[in-house]
């Protein structure tokens, strides 16, 4: 009780310099034992957000091309596939002496040979040429060359030898024509 009695003597500014001098002590305490720590807390927080902020869009960016790339891939896929189409990856003559003879039929042609011959290996692909002997007459023939060229497959007209000849229990074929026709398939390349 003798402090707050001689507290209670002291002149009233003294009182309130007092007062003001503990809150000052307390305000000082409070910012260095607790506020300090929060701050230090906050501002840490505020460093891990901003780092989570820019994971976040670095992630959101990453989905983005992961999209763009399964669309391409998708795109690519599609491509490869008509491409095997064109230039396939076994030699699969049978279909192709089929789609042949369908065109050949279609414009009046009449195959006489189809020979496969050896197979020449390329750096890229190998070529498969084949013998093929027709009797026809010149339009159906230019006509067939053309529809041989718009094969999804690629089928090359190479040397071809045309002789004009009668056929005595046919009319309508006036020329005997052979031909080299070469197809391909693509080789793998081993690194």
């Amino acid at each position: 009780m003798a402090i707050k009695d001689d507290f209670a003597k002291l002149p009233w500014f003294a009182q309130i310099l007092i007062f003001i001098g503990i809150a000052i002590i307390l305000i000082v305490l409070c910012k260095y034992l607790l506020i300090n720590d929060m701050e230090n807390t906050i501002a840490a927080n505020k460093n891990e957000l901003s780092r989570l902020q820019i994971d976040i869009q670095k992630g959101r960016e990453s989905k983005a091309r992961t999209e763009q790339f399964k669309q391409e891939l998708n795109r690519i896929e599609i491509q490869l596939e008509f491409l095997k189409k064109i230039l396939p990856e076994k030699e699969e003559l049978a279909d192709l002496y089929t789609k042949i003879q369908e065109r050949a039929s279609h414009y009046g042609l009449q195959v006489v040979a189809f020979r496969p011959s050896n197979s020449s290996d390329k750096q890229y692909y190998i070529e498969y040429p084949i013998d093929v002997s027709l009797n026809s007459e010149y339009h159906s023939l230019a006509k067939f060359f053309e529809e041989v060229g718009r094969l999804q497959r690629i089928v090359n007209i190479g040397s071809i030898s045309v002789k004009a000849k009668i056929f005595k229990d046919k009319q309508e074929f006036t020329l005997e024509a052979k031909i080299i026709a070469s197809t391909y398939t693509y080789k793998e390349t081993q690194e």
